[in-house]
């Protein structure tokens, strides 16, 4: 006659089971953090395009994307004035200055831009294609990940790619 019951590795099977469910279970628990990163990604893709849209309609003074030293942010501005943010079109009088979870981006806190990713603006000639070197990429973050939005120095046109 067998004894009913529970062997010790069948425990550990049931435990290494449950464990391996509960870390593939555990990132989908916050898509929050998921979406705000895509979202985040999408925001900056669109304002790079702008950039360059708003350089090939003057290209006298080219607009220049420039990234906040604390990764908290970016704003855009005209090459003739760096420091100066330009204002959003439409004739709203905001300045175009994108701080995640500040103002119009604040539902994006906790996205940032990774240190060391990107210390140089990005900024167009008149041809449309990114000045200076090479492609440029600026990864973002959240706790849960990172994503990519590339700009190829050649033409300027802009992916967003999750590594």
């Amino acid at each position: 006659m067998g004894h009913r019951g529970f062997t010790l590795i069948d425990l550990m099977v049931a435990m290494a089971v449950l464990a391996l469910l509960a870390v593939t279970v555990m990132p989908s628990t916050n898509p929050e953090a998921g979406m705000k990163l895509i979202s985040a990604a999408t925001v900056l893709a669109t304002d790079i395009e702008y950039a360059q849209s708003a350089t090939l309609s003057e290209p006298g003074d080219h607009t220049v994307v420039i990234f906040d030293a604390d990764g908290g942010g970016y704003y855009l501005a005209r090459g003739s004035a760096p420091l100066d943010p330009i204002e959003r079109p439409g004739g709203s009088g905001d300045l175009y200055v994108v701080r995640f979870g500040e103002g119009n981006a604040r539902m994006l806190d906790g996205v940032g831009v990774q240190e060391g990713a990107l210390v140089e603006p990005i900024e167009f000639d008149a041809f449309g294609s990114v000045v200076g070197e090479g492609d440029r990429t600026v990864t973002l973050f959240t706790s849960l990940g990172i994503i990519e939005v590339d700009v190829r120095q050649s033409t300027g046109s802009v992916a967003i790619e999750k590594p």
